[in-house]
């Protein structure tokens, strides 16, 4: 008979953060803390669960501030039509690349798998900015705007489920969020089905929370540099 591995036994974490238990969390690290990464090609990957569905906009990855265009390098994000937004600035007025879904993301009972992707010198400019859900890429968008200069080197704060000055915060639960350097991860490396895998070993992973039953929940896998925990994240069971 076959025997089912458990999720601690496949080396996956066994937590997952919840920022939706009284409002307001969210997860941050200085930009210094989070040492360089190469913002000319890099790939952010997570699992998310929908809770609050309809907000004016749920960060999942930022590095600004909340402006509009954004002033910072980076922010993904749910739109207030359930859409998944992807952008990334230049460091001018001007918002020079940018992505929004024509899909929608309302479910609230099932786990989704986000991949999303920068590689400013691909020579083919759809190819610059990419998401994935569950390895299948998305290739409708009410918007598009294919990006040509370089990513903003910002100074900005690093956060996880809200900007920078504490807005735009996300209500649902994210497992497993990490950020890959100079690397575009095959989606297959990432995930295996409808379920996670173990991402430790993967070349280029530059930050990831591996949230288990032990550690702090802070704790960041690569860097060995605690986030701080804004208003209380915690730990949930929920998983993918």
């Amino acid at each position: 008979m076959r025997r089912l591995l458990s999720v601690s036994a496949l080396g996956v974490p066994s937590r997952s953060l919840d920022f939706k238990t009284t409002g307001g969390e969210y997860l941050s690290i200085s930009d210094a803390a989070a040492g360089g990464f190469n913002k000319d090609k890099c790939s952010w990957s997570t699992w998310f669960k929908r809770a609050t569905l309809g907000a004016a906009t749920e960060i999942i990855f930022a590095q600004n501030d909340n402006s509009s265009p954004i002033a910072g390098a980076y922010q993904i994000s749910f739109n207030s039509a359930n859409a998944l937004d992807f952008r990334v600035s230049d460091g001018t007025t001007a918002l020079h690349g940018r992505l929004i879904t024509t899909a929608t993301y309302t479910n609230t009972t099932t786990w989704k798998h986000l991949q999303v992707i920068w590689d400013r010198n691909n020579g083919t400019a759809n190819s610059r900015m990419r998401i994935f859900i569950n390895g299948t890429e998305e290739t409708s968008f009410s918007s598009r705007t294919n990006p040509t200069n370089a990513m903003n080197d910002s100074a900005h704060t690093v956060t996880i489920g809200a900007t920078a000055n504490n807005a735009n915060h996300n209500t649902g639960l994210l497992y497993q969020p990490a950020m890959f350097s100079n690397v575009i991860p095959a989606s297959t490396s990432l995930i295996n089905g409808s379920n996670p895998k173990d991402l430790r070993k993967i070349s280029g992973l530059h930050y990831l929370l591996h949230t288990n039953s032990v550690d702090a929940l802070e704790d960041d896998f690569v860097l060995g540099t605690n986030w701080t925990n804004n208003v209380g994240v915690i730990k949930s069971t929920d998983i993918p």
